[in-house]
């Protein structure tokens, strides 16, 4: 919604069409024009060429078999200099082991970061209100950049013709 009322043109993409409808309905008929709703999981959706990825906690409720293609569309649809902000939940995390939920070692998600430029890597370790109890949180908030002047991290290797 804050992204809608700063002038974005915002994809907003969602499993439950509840949440979609909230959104909707809050950014109403003003905004409305800018807001295209997906009701789709993150495997099923085709990134559009994009300034920005944000996904907040969500990227752990995708399969993990579905991650490295869904990783590929979000970073093949950046625009040069174009960020992707998000969480991925660490493997010390109270949801580790839950069904439909999967974790990451920190250097499994470094590695994912290999190739952009990291702005902001934070560790949370701790505990906090989760689904109303206490619950062990282990989570990586990580914000990078397509750099434009390195190569695209899915780009073929360049190849010497000489």
């Amino acid at each position: 919604l804050e992204m809608l009322n700063a002038g974005w043109t915002v994809h907003a993409v969602d499993a439950d069409p509840v949440g979609l409808a909230l959104l909707a309905e809050a950014a109403g008929p003003e905004l409305a024009a800018r807001l295209l709703v997906h009701p789709v999981r993150f495997e099923d959706f085709e990134f559009p060429a994009c300034d920005l990825v944000w996904a907040g906690h969500s990227l752990p409720f995708c399969p993990a078999a579905a991650l490295p293609a869904v990783w590929q569309s979000i970073i093949g649809a950046l625009r040069p200099n174009g960020r992707f902000a998000g969480d991925f939940f660490g493997d010390r995390h109270g949801f580790s082991g839950s069904d439909g939920v999967h974790v990451l070692t920190e250097a499994a998600v470094r590695s994912m970061l290999d190739g952009l430029t990291i702005e902001a890597f934070d560790t949370e370790d701790g505990w906090r209100p989760s689904g109303g109890v206490i619950t062990r949180w282990h989570a990586f908030g990580v914000s990078v950049i397509r750099n434009p002047k390195a190569p695209h991290p899915l780009a073929p290797p360049a190849v010497d013709r000489a």
